[in-house]
């Protein structure tokens, strides 16, 4: 069993790790200290990162639909051509020749955005007949810097094609929703 706990403030004090869970999840931390006795546990911590808003994502959707019925072309498409310029939302990957269908397929199942780019052979002497994979993570595993940039992408262009986006005022309103969305 696992338990999230969100938390700003962590001190080592007398030996012990003393931290301070955040409002909304007090009941849960307390939860946790009656069920848990003296028995061996393992403490995960990993930064919190801000997810995208949904209204962000409808907004994004919206415009790359608009675009579709100017370009000619499927939306997903368009959204899939996106991919590659949002920056940081990869890794990579070394794979033998023969596995490189396995990891399209199963890396991008059920994912629209999600690619793998096979970018050539890989250079180093250990992997020598490994073939370097690019794998994209699609927008729904974006933070909210990430989501930002793919959606000043798409309003870019937007605007080149005279597709009319949202004000700035909209837009930092859609940034500070991303923000309370998280907070709460």
């Amino acid at each position: 069993m696992s338990e999230a706990i969100s938390f700003r403030e962590i001190k080592l004090e007398g030996g012990c790790l003393i931290i301070r869970p955040e409002k909304q999840d007090l009941g849960k931390a307390m939860a946790l200290v009656r069920k848990h006795k003296n028995k061996l546990y393992h403490l995960t911590v990993k930064e919190f990162k801000k997810r995208r808003s949904l209204d962000a994502n409808a907004k994004m959707w919206a415009l790359i639909h608009e675009m579709s019925e100017i370009l000619h072309m499927p939306p997903t498409d368009i959204y899939q051509a996106y991919i590659p310029d949002v920056g940081n939302n990869f890794k990579f990957v070394p794979s033998l020749p023969e596995d490189v269908a396995a990891w399209e397929r199963d890396w991008c199942k059920g994912h629209i955005g999600r690619m793998v780019e096979d970018v050539g052979p890989c250079r180093t002497e250990a992997l020598r007949g490994h073939r370097l994979l690019k794998l994209y993570k699609g927008s729904s595993e974006y933070d909210v810097p990430t989501f930002s940039r793919l959606l000043e992408l798409v309003i870019q262009d937007c605007k080149q094609l005279g597709i009319e986006t949202m004000s700035e005022r909209e837009k930092s309103l859609l940034l500070e929703e991303w923000g309370k969305t998280m907070d709460a």
